[in-house]
């Protein structure tokens, strides 16, 4: 394979990598929010195996030890980040397993681009961040591909993993016609580890079996019309399908879990061209099934529990933007979504959704850049409860181009984050383990009353960006009403994990990210990343003494290094992710929660040989830091400690591209 040669643009806060050779190529935009964009041309070059890899070189995310990217953190936010694919929301749920993005490859993908900010134009469920993947067109040619077939396994005296995975992606373009096929399958199976100490001194040692299978099969097709508007039309279909059973068992308890879960998602888009107007339509459907059995075991006695859950989302939008001259962009659009929750356990519930938006974008000079923009949206939930909202949302972005390197970015929105469809109802999930329904094992449940987070929020940041390297200095502050947190009550005989409006918070905090490339003239590349986040959320309650949110560590930082040598076709990356401890008081619960330091080390390495084939290692969280929470009373007075050791993974990788 051809290594696809890569130019590197900065200016203001934005730092772009892309390939000459794309068929994609990111259209030159105006505007004073800064964006992120990794191209697959980077994510070969270092050796990434999936997204989380590449996003670990981005600015402003924070990945945890075996979370993926469905699951990372912006910067001053608790909620995962908004997750596009081809700017269409990904559908998740609290059984499905893996996300759906944790199974791209990068021979999917085109390039992944990052916003931090909110923007009117990705909705205001944006507050939070936004991640949008472009797959990539089909290439012209005859039909051609990769495939990619994984194992590995690891083992002690305590613990045990094995993994096998294989991806397929093919592609090819005829004419006006291009399909593509990206399919994944992958098992595990596991044993783990659970130890759990009383106030009494009494500890209870239960291990705990895992076994899990997980598929993904993605056709698509692309048809390019040769009339004046240059337009496409897409064909996009997604298939995910996850089952896990989990048995965990100890003295004379024990639990098995069965789960199930499918999801099908189908999109058309129509995207058109002419001059410097651009179009896009869009409908999109998607249904998910799930379904939890669990049995419990005590003193002989089976209990059964079935939980049967089914959504149904479907969505139309138009997104237009008009180029007026070279300094002057409108974007403007529309869009509609309905989603219907049903449950075997409790009443249906349905959200309904409309949104118009308009941004205009203005280059004053070649210094001077504002962005600003509306959005205005409604909210419908009926059936369980019946709950009506409408909301504004302005943002207003500045960004001062110094010089080419230096820059400086001012933003103000107003902004509301929706709860996720699979937090609304209100059918419980039960834990697993022996301590299944404690204060630091609850069960996990939603809450259909739940109102969508009022967001104001200031940042700036202070940027040197240049081809060589340089850094991002950013201070944020957000006011929050009606801030969501998992708060943990006793319902019946057992604890129970729901999300829960609080009445205002204010989450303020410094961030610096730096970067340092060098690309020598004998094929040596060499990325050196790095980042510290700070942050402080507040929950303030009428009559109520503030205190910190439960579940937000006070920083966290990453260091990553990633290297390629050209002439021996090799490429390696290392990652350390580190999050301190942390105690935090439990909502209207009188105990502190205390959570050890943690420390992640994630490596990966590629070797390439002739006629496409290639040969990678990598090992993930391989420092295998176990996970401590303790709680206290608040004189100090010890009530119960929760040990849960930590699996480290590695995976040996062949590759054959064709």
């Amino acid at each position: 394979m051809n290594t696809p040669t890569v130019a590197t643009s900065t200016g203001g806060g934005q730092l772009t990598i892309r390939a000459d050779a794309s068929s994609n190529p990111v259209s030159e935009e105006i505007s004073a929010i800064a964006k992120t964009v990794i191209s697959q041309a980077e994510m070969l070059r270092y050796g990434d195996a999936s997204v989380t890899d590449a996003l670990r070189r981005a600015t402003g995310i924070q990945i945890g030890a075996t979370g993926g990217a469905g699951r990372a953190q912006f910067r001053g936010s608790t909620a995962a980040p908004t997750i596009l694919v081809n700017g269409e929301a990904v559908q998740g749920g609290r059984r499905a397993g893996a996300s759906l993005i944790d199974t791209f490859t990068p021979e999917m993908i085109d390039r992944i681009e990052v916003t931090r900010q909110a923007s009117v134009t990705q909705g205001s469920v944006a507050a939070g961040g936004v991640i949008n993947i472009i797959l990539k067109d089909p290439r012209a040619g005859t039909l051609g591909g990769v495939i990619k077939l994984g194992y590995g396994e690891f083992s002690d005296s305590e613990q045990e993993q094995q993994q096998r995975q294989m991806n397929l992606q093919l592609d090819g373009k005829r004419d006006k016609l291009g399909y593509s096929v990206s399919a994944s399958q992958s098992r595990n199976h596991s044993t783990t580890q659970t130890e759990l100490t009383r106030a009494d001194g009494n500890v209870t040692v239960q291990r705990q079996q895992n076994e899990g299978e997980f598929k993904m099969l993605a056709p698509r097709l692309q048809y390019e019309f040769k009339d004046a508007h240059n337009s496409k039309l897409f064909v996009e279909s997604f298939y995910r399908e996850h089952a896990a059973i989990s048995q965990s068992s100890s003295q004379n308890n024990s639990t098995q879990q069965q789960t199930n879960s499918d999801s099908t998602r189908l999109n058309l888009r129509l995207e058109q061209k002419h001059g410097a107007r651009e179009d896009k339509w869009r409908i999109s459907a998607q249904q998910q099934n799930e379904q939890q059995m669990t049995l419990s075991n005590s003193s002989g006695q089976a209990v059964p529990r079935l939980v049967e859950e089914q959504t149904r989302d479907w969505s139309a939008s138009y997104a237009g933007s008009q180029k007026i001259g070279a300094a002057h962009q409108v974007k403007f659009g529309a869009e509609l979504r309905q989603t219907q929750l049903d449950s075997n356990l409790d009443a249906p519930l349905t959200e309904d959704r409309q949104a118009l938006y308009l941004e205009e974008n203005w280059k004053i000079t070649e210094q001077h850049t504002i962005t600003a923009g509306l959005r205005q949206e409604w909210l419908k939930r009926s059936g369980l409860v019946d709950y009506q909202q409408n909301s504004l949302s302005p943002a207003l972005a500045y960004r001062y181009q110094y010089n080419p390197a230096w820059s400086v970015q001012v933003g103000y929105s107003q902004s509301q984050r929706t709860p996720r469809s699979d937090d609304l109802l209100p059918t419980v999930t039960a834990s697993t383990n022996l301590d299944a329904g404690s204060l630091n094992n609850p069960d996990q449940g939603g809450n259909p009353n739940l109102k969508p987070e009022q967001i104001q929020s200031v940042e700036s940041t202070l940027g040197y960006n240049s081809e060589a390297g340089g850094f991002n200095l950013t201070v944020f502050r957000r006011n929050i009403d009606d801030y969501i947190e998992k708060v943990v009550s006793l319902e019946g005989d057992r604890f129970v994990e729901r999300p829960q409006n609080q009445a205002q918070a204010l989450a303020s905090g410094v961030e610096l990210s730096a970067r340092w490339a060098l690309r020598s003239q004998d094929g040596h590349s060499l990325l050196l990343n790095g980042q510290i986040s700070t942050i402080r959320a507040e929950i303030r309650r009428a009559g109520q003494a503030d205190r910190l949110a439960s579940n937000v560590a006070p920083y966290s930082s990453s260091i990553g290094l990633s290297y390629q040598y050209q002439p021996l076709k090799w490429s390696s990356s290392l990652n350390i992710g580190y999050q301190p401890s942390y105690s935090r008081p439990l909502d209207d619960q009188p105990y502190i929660r205390s959570v050890n330091a943690r420390t992640t080390l994630d490596i990966s390495s590629t070797k390439r040989f002739d006629q496409g084939w290639a040969l990678t290692v990598s090992g993930r969280n391989l420092l295998a830091v176990e996970r401590i929470e303790r709680l206290t009373t608040p004189e100090g007075g010890f009530f119960q400690q929760r040990r849960a050791e930590s699996l480290p993974s590695v995976l040996l990788t062949l590759e054959k591209r064709f």
